[in-house]
């Protein structure tokens, strides 16, 4: 049975990881939980999957949530060094990577570091920092496993093949709540409508990104790490219907897809338990009913996300400062400080001011502070708007 560390149990990822691993008592046992600030919840989760240690990052704990905790069998603590302690265990062998942004960076590398196998849930660590990941999973063997659905997809879809027959990959999107918008339509959206997303049940900052096609395009980032691609040879479509997760291209022509129900319990469980497959009573896609899967060019607005992650992919810093000042300009957003339509070129003056400065960005200290600035230049810009 495997032994996982899952870091950020409280949010959606985290929540549906141990919803999968009570459905399949025998997939998994629970060694490490964390959670920010929600004590409540990770109490409630140590009480029901008895795990030896538990740490929250955002809060301090009090003597009574410590020893609540340990009448369940936990170490409870609110110190973040403890997680990286943890994760040298031998015992851990899978890390689920499921904190908000970047927060989990550090996380990650450690865990690449101890040869574990990374199951990683959100795509900020690869953006600003795919080079150190990429470097510390050559050098010390651990694996990097995606949960985001279209990366899970295209992981499946290259099993047994080989990288270099790649065309393209695919990446599909459901287009967001804006796919259908006129160009003037832009100029009036409100936080509640970008947060109604057409397909998936999200937290409010990916929900956002998706309207933006921002979320898109930092999943070309991910995937150029992720599959060792160029950004070239990484498309998107829009499919509105969210049942072809991605594809991919072959030399000969032939695409490969990977199909299925929007539950993100499919890509969390083929992550804990690759390369086999586990069997499971996820819901199935019914063929013996009709269904119409419509595939679209992005809307011409929204493109702005993909075309600027081309322009500046490329480019370790610009990635770190657009991932800041995109988590800055959400923020903002929603708190209707900010209009919809500014955010590209709010992420084009951060990326802009970033030029002339001699930042480096080849360890993690450089990156978290590459990322500082990015987000003290947005806020400023944001507090001026």
């Amino acid at each position: 049975m495997k032994t996982i560390a899952l870091l950020g149990s409280t949010g959606s990822i985290g929540e549906s990881t141990l919803s999968l691993l009570k459905e399949h008592p025998g997939l998994a046992k629970v060694e490490l939980l964390t959670s920010h600030t929600q004590i409540t919840k990770l109490l409630q989760q140590i009480k029901e999957f008895n795990p030896k240690k538990a740490i929250l990052t955002g809060n301090k704990i009090t003597k009574n949530q410590i020893d609540l905790a340990k009448s369940y069998g936990c170490d409870l603590c609110d110190e973040t060094s403890e997680i990286f302690k943890a994760l040298e265990l031998e015992s851990l062998d899978t890390v689920v990577l499921a904190m908000m942004g970047a927060a989990g960076l550090p996380y990650g590398l450690k865990s690449l570091e101890q040869g574990k196998r990374l199951a990683i849930a959100n795509k900020e660590p690869l953006v600003i920092a795919g080079h150190l990941f990429k470097a510390k999973q050559l050098e010390f063997g651990g694996e990097i496993i995606p949960i985001d659905s279209e990366h899970s997809a295209i992981f499946q879809c290259l099993f047994g093949e080989s990288i270099k027959d790649v065309e393209s990959l695919i990446l599909t999107s459901s287009g967001g709540p804006f796919h259908f918008f006129k160009d003037d339509e832009f100029n009036c959206i409100k936080a509640e409508q970008a947060l109604k997303h057409p397909t998936w049940k999200m937290g409010q900052k990916i929900t956002i990104d998706s309207a933006s096609m921002m979320n898109k395009g930092l999943e070309m980032l991910e995937a150029k790490w992720l599959f060792d691609q160029k950004l070239s040879k990484i498309q998107v479509t829009v499919h509105r219907q969210s049942i072809v997760h991605s594809m991919v291209e072959y030399c000969d022509g032939s695409i490969l897809a990977q199909l299925g129900i929007t539950d993100m319990k499919f890509p969390i469980l083929y992550a804990l338990t690759y390369p086999d497959r586990y069997p499971s009573k996820l819901p199935r896609l019914d063929f013996k009913q009709s269904m119409n899967w419509t595939f679209d060019i992005v809307n011409p607005v929204l493109n702005q996300a993909i075309s600027l992650i081309r322009e500046v992919g490329n480019d370790p810093l610009s990635c770190i400062l657009l991932n800041a000042a995109n988590e800055c300009y959400v923020e903002a957003f929603l708190q209707n400080k900010v209009s919809f339509i500014g955010i590209y070129d709010h992420l084009k003056e951060v990326i802009h001011k970033g030029a002339g400065e001699q930042i480096k960005t080849n360890d993690l200290n450089h990156i978290l502070e590459a990322d500082h600035l990015g987000r003290l230049w947005s806020q400023e810009l944001i507090d001026n708007s």
